[in-house]
């Protein structure tokens, strides 16, 4: 292992799925078909609980219910996906000012990420068919049979990838048993999709060679055809930040 490294892969195709389904509204009808109500669904990261264990009570003993309907987004598993490993071992190479760096004397180096299978559920919870059917049909539509997801690979540069989002499953939930007169009716469902996704290991950074001057000189043979002096090479290697080695090799 290297030392610390965090690039904030993970954080960012939290947040890239989280704003998937961040715009996503609900409407109200009346009688006449006529839009009386637009509600934003709010959505959350983390475990979902019971509807009815997320009431609290105020001092004079009225009720208050989680808004409905609402979404909420759980990271179920992490798995390395061996079908899109590629060039495990292969280097990969930039140039940092074509990346909006600061410091334009140095290219970058990493080797090719690690793929992984992200595997997510969205929580769907409403108190209507209505609501829930809205919901569902836009979500579902999209994933024909698959959407991408455009993540920056890395935080501090500016290089993004396209991750294919894949339907795993979506499972409804009507609620059956008889309701009491202090709870509400429900109807949810579960929605099951994977990020393909990639992890990556340290970036090594490295100074450009911009100039290298070389000279060659060859000595002369003797008549008897045997070499009277050494073949060599002098060289001088000029770095971007104006740096200069020099040396010579014989061959």
């Amino acid at each position: 292992m290297e030392e610390f490294y965090y690039p904030k892969t993970i954080r960012n195709i939290v947040v890239a799925v989280n704003d998937m389904f961040n715009n996503i509204q609900v409407k109200r009808y009346d009688s006449s078909n006529n839009v009386v109500k637009t509600i934003n669904v709010p959505i959350t990261f983390g475990p979902v609980k019971k509807f009815q264990q997320i009431r609290e009570e105020s001092e004079d003993g009225t009720k208050y219910y989680l808004q409905l309907p609402r979404l909420a987004i759980v990271l179920n598993g992490i798995t390395y996906s061996a079908d899109r490993a590629t060039g495990v071992n292969e280097v990969r190479y930039w140039f940092d000012q074509s990346l909006g760096i600061s410091a334009t004397n140095t290219f970058s180096t990493d080797i090719q990420p690690t793929p992984y299978d992200f595997s997510f559920t969205l929580y769907v919870r409403t108190d209507s068919l209505t609501d829930f059917s809205q919901i569902m049909e836009n979500i579902l539509p999209y994933f024909n049979p698959s959407l991408y997801l455009r993540v920056k690979e890395f935080s501090f540069l500016n290089i993004e990838r396209d991750l294919q989002v894949t339907l795993d499953s979506v499972t409804p939930e009507f609620i059956s048993e008889e309701i009491a007169d202090d709870t509400t009716r429900q109807i949810n469902g579960q929605v099951g999709f994977v990020v393909k996704g990639f992890l990556y290991r340290p970036i090594a950074s490295s100074k450009i060679i911009k100039i290298i001057n070389t000279g060659y000189f060859i000595d002369e043979y003797t008549t008897s055809g045997s070499l009277s002096g050494v073949q060599a090479s002098d060289y001088t290697i000029t770095s971007a930040d104006g740096g200069t080695t020099s040396g010579s090799s014989n061959f």
